[in-house]
């Protein structure tokens, strides 16, 4: 588990597509005014 607002990078080195599961409270944060939102670095792949 990657804690709340932690940057964080993620890699495929294997020859098959990666398949990312990603799950966020953004509604209930955009219902409630909260939204955090930041670029990082563009990974060099």
């Amino acid at each position: 588990m990657i804690p709340v607002f932690a940057w964080h990078q993620h890699f495929n080195r294997d020859k098959e597509m990666a398949r990312f599961l990603v799950h966020t409270n953004r509604p209930g944060m955009e219902s409630t005014g909260y939204v955090h939102t930041q670029q990082g670095e563009v990974a060099d792949y």
